[in-house]
């Protein structure tokens, strides 16, 4: 896997420099802004209203982090999930091998 994503990840940026590669962040991880993700739940709960009632929805957040999505979930009705957990409370795993993977139907994620 490390090897794939090593070929296609592009090696210069659109002006022609070369990208340096970030040794120290080898898992990819970028995290979003509290207010980024407080607007973009905001909106997708807008969104979603138009065409379900999400009050039984059970929220799942595949790539947890360090949890700025996960804490803007109902207490009672979300899951954390990351491969490598910044905080206590998020399972340690890679979502696509999470169980429930391939039945959740909505997903959201940044």
């Amino acid at each position: 896997m490390q090897t794939l994503f090593k070929e296609i990840t592009p090696k210069r940026y659109v002006n022609g420099n070369e990208m340096k590669e970030n040794s120290s962040n080898v898992l990819d991880q970028y995290f979003t802004k509290p207010s980024v993700a407080l607007k973009c739940f905001q909106k997708a709960c807008e969104v979603i209203k138009k065409y379900e009632n999400p009050d039984g929805f059970i929220f799942l957040e595949p790539s947890a982090g360090d949890g700025v999505f996960y804490d803007l979930f109902p207490k009672n009705r979300r899951i954390g999930i990351d491969i490598e957990p910044k905080r206590d409370g998020f399972i340690p795993c890679d979502f696509v091998n999470y169980p429930t993977a391939k039945a959740i139907g909505l997903f959201l994620a940044s």
